[in-house]
């Protein structure tokens, strides 16, 4: 080794072992759960979802209040806020991946008793790094940025969610209007029957329990009314809310009935749908985020390498204060050789917390399934319940006719017209209620299938470093 100064051979030694470590690696790795098996949904349409799957009712108006919702929400709003402080985050992290540069200054003055006193001036630069050994640095800066991506998808699950939000809360405010339309339109029917009623009472052909009973069928008729307005006051306040603004806005009055129902959409492969939901993005990502956080646990138990470099300078003068320099160089390895197991515990308590991740992984994934599912089977139900009260209507018209002949003929009592009456009213008011909810359905039905919705206020996301291709990972290698 002649030639060499001790100092070149301090180096080559710091050199020599952190090339060793850096060639060693934090073993990581993750199971593939895989969909390809899971069975089909029960049912598929062949009409594919749009971005905007909403405009699929062909309603204007709920395509308007969608679009306002979606750029003034501050649900999103805050969403997106979330999304702006996780990729801050990853920032703040990637940041130990560089070296840290401070520059220090000072001035003293000093004096003793009898002695002039004495002057002194500092300048100096520092810079300390620390090699990345096994990659801890970079698995917590890939962990934020993970959860980076989580907040993202976060923000679009949040914006699918408040679409079907407002067009549930829009269909029911609709349907109201037409309920109110309905009871004003049965009020009327029952003021013109009780006129009839008390003409033929007053010329003696019926009794007064007759008028009294279709008097209470108008005030009951009419107690309904105000629930329905209430209803619709309380629709409105909710859908301003949603749009981020003030319930006390000027209500819209639309003549529209309920939009016809959409044709069934694709529903795909249960595959397919664990890549497009974005809930089910969050949760990938946020396992991904768990991952590299035990991948950093595990390499803190190991030996870290510091370098450090530092340049100053001294004098008692400030025009002195740039004669003299001093340099140095140093390095440090630090090895953690007994912490009461508290690193080991680290890892432990990681690993836990990744498995127990894995598991809600699942289980939010076969909700999912569920979800759709259940949408699947409650549509094919209510197209049978509005089947059925459509028929039930029908009868009851042509049993109200009948009836009413009879009850005209005397061959028997006004109770019974009464009673086939108020079970038609009933009846007409269940199947609005009933189409409104078989869209209701369907929306649910939207919901569970749809992916991301790129929102109207666009969303200017901090850049992310690449990472791998989309592919649900649970569990972990022993």
């Amino acid at each position: 080794m002649r030639g060499l100064s001790k100092t070149s051979l301090n180096w080559l030694w710091i050199i020599g072992v952190g090339a060793i470590l850096v060639g060693c690696h934090v073993p990581r790795g993750v199971t593939e759960p895989s969909f390809e098996e899971t069975p089909p949904f029960r049912m598929s349409g062949t009409e594919a979802i749009g971005e905007f799957w909403w405009t699929a009712f062909g309603d204007t108006s709920l395509d308007q209040q969608v679009r306002e919702a979606l750029e003034g929400s501050l649900t999103l709003r805050a969403a997106r806020e979330r999304v702006r402080a996780a990729n801050a985050l990853a920032r703040r992290e990637a940041s130990a991946l560089y070296p840290e540069l401070e520059g220090t200054a000072g001035a003293s003055y000093s004096k003793t008793d009898g002695t002039e006193g004495v002057e002194n001036y500092e300048l100096g630069l520092e810079v300390g790094y620390e090699v990345d050994l096994w990659s801890r640095i970079d698995s917590l800066v890939e962990a934020e940025q993970l959860r980076g991506r989580a907040a993202e998808e976060a923000y679009h699950a949040a914006a699918l969610s408040l679409s079907a939000q407002v067009t549930i809360v829009w269909l029911q405010f609709v349907e109201a209007l037409r309920q109110k339309d309905l009871l004003t339109q049965q009020i009327e029917t029952n003021q013109k029957i009780a006129r009839i009623l008390e003409v033929r009472f007053s010329s003696g052909q019926i009794g007064s329990a007759d008028v009294l009973r279709q008097r209470q069928l108008i005030e009951s008729t009419r107690e309904q009314l105000y629930v329905v307005e209430s209803r619709i006051g309380l629709q409105w306040h909710q859908l301003q809310l949603l749009k981020g603004k003030a319930p006390q806005e000027p209500r819209v009055v639309t003549e529209a009935g309920l939009p016809a129902l959409p044709p069934l959409p694709h529903t795909g492969l249960p595959s397919a749908l664990v890549r497009r939901r974005p809930d089910l993005r969050q949760a990938f990502y946020e396992l991904k985020a768990m991952d590299a956080d035990l991948a950093a646990a595990v390499a803190d138990q190991y030996p870290r390498l510091n370098l450090f470099a530092s340049i100053s300078t001294a004098a008692e003068s400030p025009a002195n204060l740039l004669d003299n320099w001093v340099a140095s160089v140093a390095g440090q390895i630090a090895a953690p050789l007994f912490d009461g197991g508290q690193r080991r515990a680290e890892v432990d308590s990681r690993e836990a917390l990744l498995r127990e991740e894995a598991a809600n992984y699942m289980q939010t994934t076969l909700e999912a399934f569920g979800e759709v599912e259940d949408a699947l089977l409650r549509e094919a139900q209510q197209h049978r319940i509005v089947k059925s009260l459509e028929r039930q209507s029908s009868l009851n018209g042509v049993t109200f006719k009948q009836l009413r002949v009879q009850y005209i003929n005397g061959a028997s009592d006004y109770l019974s017209v009464l009673l086939n009456l108020i079970e038609g009213q009933r009846l007409q008011r269940d199947l609005l209620a009933a189409k409104r909810e078989l869209l209701e359905i369907r929306v649910a039905l939207y919901r569970s299938l749809a992916g991301g919705i790129k929102p109207l206020a666009e969303l200017t996301l901090d850049p992310l470093s690449e990472t791998s291709e989309f592919i649900p990972l649970v569990g972990t290698k022993a």
